[in-house]
C-alpha cells in the first residue's frame, strides 16, 4: 500500500471514529483537510464546524489535537521554547526516572522469581500479581521512546526530541544503526549513508535513493 493510499484510508477510519466520537453524523458536515501541524507535514484536520481533531499520520497515526474549532488545543504541547526551559527538563528527568524504576522492577522480578509480574508496587516498586502477563514484561517500547527513537524500520526512523537519559543508547537493527545522546542522534544505514540529527523535534529520516 502506498503513503497516499495509507493516508486516505487512516483518514477515512478517523472520520468514522470522529463521527461515532461526537455523535456529528446528523448534526453537521463533517470535513477533512491535510494541513502541516507542530512540525509534522501529513496531518488531517477532522471538523463538524464546532470541534476539532488533528491526526498525524508521521507517527502513528495518533490524534495530537483536540479542541473547539477557533479554541486551544486541550492536548499537551511542549514546542522548542519549552524544551530549552527548567520546567521541561524537569519532566524529562521525571520521564527517565519513571522508565528506569519500571525496568528495574522487572529485572528484579525476573531475577529473584525468573518470572515477569503484572504489578508493582507503588510503594516499595516490588512486582507481585499474575506470572509471565503480557503487561508485566519489560518496557522497551517505552524505554526507546524517552530515548527519541519513536519508530524503526529497515530503510527509515522516526525521532522525537532527544534521549532523556543521561548516558547514549545504541540501537541496531537489520544493519542499521541508530546512536541516542543528550543532544543528537545518528543514524547509520547499512549502505554507509549517516545522517545527524542535532536540532529538537519529530523527525523522519529515510534512506536516499541512489540517483
Amino acid at each position: 500500500m502506498g503513503r497516499s493510499s495509507k493516508s486516505s484510508t487512516i483518514a477515512a477510519v478517523m472520520a468514522a471514529f470522529f463521527i461515532a466520537l461526537t455523535g456529528a453524523a446528523e448534526a453537521a458536515q463533517v470535513n477533512i483537510e491535510k494541513i502541516p501541524y507542530f512540525n509534522q507535514p501529513n496531518c488531517y484536520k477532522i471538523t463538524n464546524g464546532t470541534v476539532d481533531v488533528i491526526v498525524t499520520s508521521d507517527i502513528g497515526p495518533r490524534v495530537i489535537a483536540y479542541r473547539l474549532t477557533g479554541g486551544s488545543n486541550v492536548l499537551a504541547e511542549i514546542g522548542k521554547e519549552s524544551v530549552a526551559g527548567g520546567a521541561s527538563e524537569r519532566l524529562l528527568a521525571e520521564a527517565a526516572d519513571l522508565v528506569t524504576r519500571l525496568l528495574n522492577a522487572a529485572a528484579e522480578a525476573l531475577r529473584e522469581g525468573h518470572a515477569f509480574r503484572s504489578h508493582i508496587h507503588a510503594r516499595s516498586g516490588q512486582p507481585f500479581g499474575e506470572y509471565n502477563p503480557v503487561s508485566g514484561l519489560a518496557p522497551v517500547s517505552l524505554f526507546l521512546q524517552a530515548a527519541g527513537l519513536h519508530q524503526i524500520g529497515t530503510n527509515c526512523v522516526i525521532l522525537s526530541d532527544f534521549n532523556v537519559f543521561p548516558f547514549p543508547i545504541t540501537v541496531q537493527y537489520r544493519g542499521m544503526q541508530v546512536i541516542l545522546r543528550r543532544n543528537e542522534t545518528i543514524v547509520s544505514f547499512s549502505n554507509g549513508q549517516t545522517v545527524t540529527i542535532d536540532q529538537p523535534g519529530f523527525h523522519r529520516v529515510s534512506l536516499a535513493k541512489p540517483v
